[in-house]
């Protein structure tokens, strides 16, 4: 079921059987390197069960340099806003991870505060409606 929509993407929750696609991407160095690990099928299976209502961007490493996180990213938090009525957004980032800090920024989103998230210090982003 099609969630959101924009002039280039379909977005939708995500199904059990996107698992093969997701252990893939999570198990790719690249994509997982602001992640305390690389994930196994399981990981990914885990992952994919405890989702929380954030705005988050993860892409397989084929899709970098297109714009997709920011149009999605902005995209759910215009949604967020006026379908859902949230008052504020968050995204949760590592402060080593720049490339989802400019993602961030361009939505809006200032940092807020530092917190602990699976072992790793990470940065609350956010934006009010």
């Amino acid at each position: 079921m099609i969630v959101l929509e924009t002039p280039r993407l379909r977005l939708r929750e995500m199904v059990p059987d996107d698992l093969a696609f997701v252990a893939a991407m999570l198990g790719h160095p690249e994509v997982a390197r602001y992640y305390e690990r690389l994930f196994t099928h399981a990981d990914a299976q885990g992952w994919l069960e405890r989702e929380r209502p954030e705005i988050g961007w993860l892409l397989h490493r084929p899709f970098w340099g297109h714009g997709y996180a920011t149009e999605a990213a902005a995209a759910t938090r215009d949604a967020a806003f006026t379908r859902w009525r949230y008052p504020e957004v968050i995204s949760l980032i590592r402060p080593v991870n720049e490339p989802s800090q400019r993602v961030a920024r361009r939505l809006g989103m200032a940092p807020q505060r530092n917190v602990p998230f699976h072992g790793f210090e990470h940065v609350v982003f956010a934006v009010s409606a």
